[in-house]
């Protein structure tokens, strides 16, 4: 009996792969599966875990490698540039990688095997110079946000992305932007065709499976913009300025239905895609130079005298935002409690933090320590010379408090974390709001805040985003900037290009006709 209901789930599992291939955009490396043992759906809030702003006149090595040499491609089969961290610049509250082009060709030697004794090196000559950076640490499931400027010009090959090397090649490009390949190339494109796309060696012999989508939007090199993208364990989502471009999930039902993380509603039987990266990566930015090598197949597309040097990508800011428990205080009495991971981004969070055993921070490791309310070092916290700690208190991170005030009350008052639901809106002065009804009960996170200019508002799980609407006003009353839909519980605002000052973001329910609103500090 065993072995007959055996025979007839072989045969119905290869009758769902095939229609679920031909009637969807799928890529290949699907696999009909039993239910896994995984973890359900995590509402936890996110987390400010990771984040640089590229302040000051130098690059933060405690944070970002730079590379030097030929990071992959060694037969230049897409791409041919010497990579050195001069091309790497931070100036004026941005970081630059600059590409150029070389008079007298750059004659470099790098490693290409490792693995032989003494390592087997390759010599070649190089008429371009770029620049790549890497994280020190990889990091995990998460949210991704980076604000860019791409170059534009034949050749250039801009990219941020996660990798994870050894042993399954993982890597997730948030987006990828080359020249056309072939007769297909079309210059009116540069900068416009945003790749997202997924690497695994799901099959574990050294070639690792890709999976990939494209779609043309606006000239990217013509301003900043955001790109985000949420990598969760059963599913991936690309977002740019907001607006999500792709989702990428991990399991589908026998009928080719999309599955979340509640999986547990449907039958046992799924589709998974094992073209999902699951490892730690790190964090990479960098600029190639396409090679024009016509033995890749592929046909990419070399510079020429059209393209401009030199050139640079300039990156505003990178953060990393991960799901974490809000209402648990971490207390640590022994360190094997929270071992160190060298190549892992370590993280402590929880409202509040206390280590109270001998725990030390050895020369080349990292910890984060981030608490709503206080954290305690006692007697036995070590860090030592050539570690890198940091601790921060972030009110944000389990929530908002909630507060009443009188009827005439000034928004200078306010804290930036605090917020208030309010009903007919209207401006006494410029400093003044009425009609106060009743304190909010949402779950609504707007963060960081203050900021530069750009920030994110997100609804949690439970609430329904789609009833809002949004609007910025100056402190004046002026809207600025308006949605008469949300579509997406996680929206990106960019204010950038407006002045310094305090701004009220109002969500206005569409049923009950009640508004949200927040002070939004831009610096």
């Amino acid at each position: 009996m065993k072995q007959f209901s055996f025979i007839i789930l072989a045969f119905f599992s290869f009758g769902i792969n095939n229609n679920l291939l031909k009637g969807q955009t799928i890529c290949v490396g699907q696999q009909v599966t039993l239910i896994e043992s995984f973890n359900q759906c995590d509402y936890n809030p996110w987390i400010l875990c990771f984040e640089e702003n590229f302040d000051g006149n130098s690059l933060d090595l405690s944070k970002w490698e730079p590379v030097t040499g030929v990071p992959r491609d060694f037969n230049f089969n897409r791409q041919k540039a010497w990579h050195l961290p001069e091309n790497i610049e931070v100036s004026n509250g941005t970081l630059k990688i600059i590409s150029e082009k070389l008079t007298t060709p750059y004659v470099g030697t790098w490693v290409v095997d490792w693995s032989t004794n003494p390592p087997t090196t390759k010599t070649a000559t190089f008429d371009y110079t770029t620049g790549e950076l890497w994280t020190k640490q990889k990091f995990s499931y998460g949210k991704y946000e980076a604000r860019i400027k791409i170059p534009k010009g034949k050749g250039f090959f801009p990219a941020y992305w996660l990798f994870g090397g050894n042993p399954r090649w993982n890597e997730i490009d948030i987006f990828e932007f080359w020249s056309a390949n072939g007769s297909s190339y079309n210059p009116s494109n540069l900068s416009k065709i945003h790749h997202m796309t997924t690497h695994y060696d799901y099959q574990n012999n050294g070639n690792s499976n890709s999976c990939g989508t494209q779609y043309t939007g606006v000239d990217f090199s013509q301003d900043f913009h955001i790109f985000t993208l949420i990598w969760e364990r059963n599913k991936i989502e690309w977002y740019v300025d907001g607006v999500l471009k792709r989702t990428d999930h991990r399991y589908y039902t026998t009928l080719g239905q999309t599955v979340g993380c509640e999986i547990q509603s449907y039958p046992t039987v799924y589709i998974r895609n094992e073209i999902y990266p699951r490892d730690p990566m790190n964090i990479v930015l960098n600029v190639a130079i396409e090679s024009g090598n016509a033995n890749s197949g592929a046909g990419y597309v070399a510079p020429d005298h059209t393209t401009p040097f030199p050139s640079h990508m300039e990156v505003d800011w990178v953060r990393y935002y991960k799901r974490a428990p809000c209402n648990n205080n971490v207390v640590i009495t022994n360190s094997s409690q929270f071992p160190l991971d060298n190549n892992v981004y370590n993280v402590m969070i929880g409202k509040n933090v206390e280590i109270n055993c001998n725990f030390n921070i050895p020369s080349g490791k990292q910890l984060d320590i981030i608490a709503k309310n206080s954290i305690t070092l006692k007697p036995g916290f070590h860090a030592e010379a050539g570690s890198v700690f940091s601790a921060k208190i972030d009110p944000s991170i389990c929530g908002k408090g909630s507060m009443t005030m009188s009827e005439d009350f000034d928004i200078d008052d306010l804290n930036e974390n605090d917020y208030l639901i309010y009903e007919n809106l209207s401006f006494e002065n410029e400093n003044t709001i009425l009609s106060i009804i009743e304190e909010n009960r949402q779950n609504v996170n707007v963060f960081p805040n203050p900021n530069k200019g750009c920030f994110t508002v997100e609804f949690d799980a439970h609430s329904e985003y789609r009833k809002y609407s949004l609007k910025i006003m100056t402190a004046q009353g002026q809207v600025i900037y308006a949605m008469d839909n949300i579509f997406h519980s996680s929206t990106n605002i960019d204010l950038s290009k407006h002045p310094s000052g305090i701004y009220i973001l109002s969500l206005n329910n569409i049923e009950t006709l009640r508004t949200l609103f927040y002070k939004i500090v831009v610096f």
